[in-house]
């Protein structure tokens, strides 16, 4: 073999990250440690179970928290003023993973991330993300997958 030449095993190999495959049937405790795992990590992909078991539950926590201040913030009692203070804490702390979670969720069905921003287009908007984020899984979204280099060494 001559000398110039690369071997091949000695090329670099690329593999999937497996941090961004998807975890259908994750339990609630594995879909919130994966939630806030990926705060900030808008690549890689996640199943619906990690997506439906987290976020509605934030959603929640909001709406009430907004339901109970709805009669007024000013002349309301001091714990409902907690109340709505706290869904408002819960609610910042959440917004990056929300999104994160549902640009991932994206990808599994082999979508653009980009479509999140449909979030910011009043009632249509949510309801088509709604409609995407309940589509199966599609092995094409592991293009948006990170992969790895790796050195086959032997050989």
């Amino acid at each position: 073999m001559n000398d110039s030449r690369e071997r091949l095993s000695d090329l670099p190999i690329r593999i999937p990250d497996p941090a961004d495959a998807p975890l259908p049937g994750c339990t609630f405790t594995q879909a919130v440690r994966r939630y806030f795992a990926g705060y900030v990590k808008f690549s890689g992909r996640a199943s619906r179970s990690e997506l439906w078991k987290v976020n509605p539950l934030v959603g929640l926590i909001f709406l009430f928290g907004q339901l109970a201040g709805s009669g007024g913030f000013e002349n309301a009692p001091p714990a409902t003023k907690a109340i709505v203070v706290a869904s408002w804490v819960i609610y910042v702390i959440c917004f990056l993973p929300s999104l994160s979670v549902g640009v991932r969720r994206l990808h599994d069905a082999n979508f653009s991330g980009g479509l999140i921003l449909l979030t910011f287009i009043p009632f249509v908007g949510g309801l088509i993300l709604f409609v995407l984020y309940l589509m199966d899984s599609n092995p094409e979204g592991s293009r948006f997958d990170r992969t790895i280099l790796r050195y086959d060494l032997a050989g």
